[in-house]
This record gives C-alpha cells, sequence and structure tokens, in this order.
C-alpha cells in the first residue's frame, strides 16, 4: 500500500473538500461551520479539518468542490480556529478571531527569537486558549518546519509567513 498516513489519505480529505471549497470561495470572510452537524467534538472536527487541509498542500488531491486558482492563491493564508462557542471557523488570522463588532488579531508584539521548544509551546497553549483579550500576534524567528507543523496540529494557531526572511507570524 502507499506510505501516506491514514489521516492524509484521500477518504479523509474528500470528507472535508466542500468545506474546505467554500471557505476559499469567500476568502478571506470567515466560513463558520457547526460540528455537531457532523457528529462530531469542535477539538475533532478543527482537527481533522486541518489534516484535510495538509493533505491538499502535501498531496495536491483535486475535488470538484475546489477551484484550483483560488486554492493557489489562499492556501497559505488558511487559518482553522474553534470559539468558545463550539463553532469551528475558517479564514484568514484576522477574521478567524473577530467577535461580532470587534477586530482582534490586528496587535502585534515585537518579534522574539525563542532559545527553546518549550517556551514556544506554552506561547501556543496560551494563544490556543483564546485567553488574551484582545487577542494578539506574536512573530517568532528561526521555528523549524517540523516543529511548526507539529504545534499547529496539536494547538489552534497557525505560523504565517511573515515579511522578514525566516520569521512566522504566530496567531
Amino acid at each position: 500500500m502507499n506510505n501516506i498516513p491514514s489521516k492524509y489519505r484521500r477518504p479523509a480529505f474528500d470528507r472535508f473538500a466542500a468545506q474546505i471549497g467554500q471557505s476559499i470561495r469567500q476568502f478571506p470572510r470567515a466560513l463558520v461551520i457547526d460540528p455537531s452537524v457532523e457528529g462530531m467534538t469542535p477539538d475533532s472536527y478543527s482537527s481533522a479539518l486541518r489534516n484535510a487541509i495538509r493533505a491538499k498542500r502535501e498531496y495536491h488531491y483535486p475535488s470538484t468542490y475546489i477551484d484550483e486558482m483560488l486554492w493557489a492563491k489562499h492556501e497559505k493564508a488558511i487559518v482553522v480556529s474553534m470559539r468558545p462557542d463550539g463553532m469551528i471557523v475558517v479564514g484568514d488570522c484576522v477574521t478567524v478571531k473577530e467577535p461580532t463588532g470587534t477586530k482582534f488579531g490586528s496587535n502585534v508584539v515585537s518579534t522574539v527569537e525563542l532559545k527553546t521548544n518549550v517556551f514556544l509551546e506554552m506561547l501556543c497553549a496560551i494563544l490556543s486558549s483564546r485567553a488574551l483579550h484582545p487577542a494578539i500576534n506574536v512573530k517568532v524567528r528561526n521555528v523549524d518546519e517540523h516543529t511548526r507543523i507539529d504545534l499547529e496540529n496539536r494547538f489552534d494557531v497557525a505560523f504565517l509567513e511573515a515579511d522578514e526572511p525566516n520569521t512566522h507570524l504566530l496567531t
């Protein structure tokens, strides 16, 4: 058989292709999804949706639901987040954090270079909990790809490429 982990295989991707397609068609407006409709918990749904997006990025699965030109234009900016009410939100790093009438996500602290991944993991846990109000974004330097992918899979955060070399905006 093939060496692709089951969470990234074609059937797992196909389950979320329609949601991915809808999210990029209305990008950057956020797509709000109720995971209970699918009989899933918010944690399970957001994790499976992130895996489907990663599968699309890495294995380039085609789908009639996804406009490939829009995908190429927006795929690096797609963020999946969970709201306190259990809804899943898909959009860009600003729109997924926007409660009604308030813009979150626009505050950026200075760029930090973390000496250990332990602090980075704690920072991801804090940002993922949405305990900071207003929400902040943090620029981090020199985070290797393996660590970045691991933290995005474990926490409700996204590392977006920043303008500076070797720097990501952690949201």
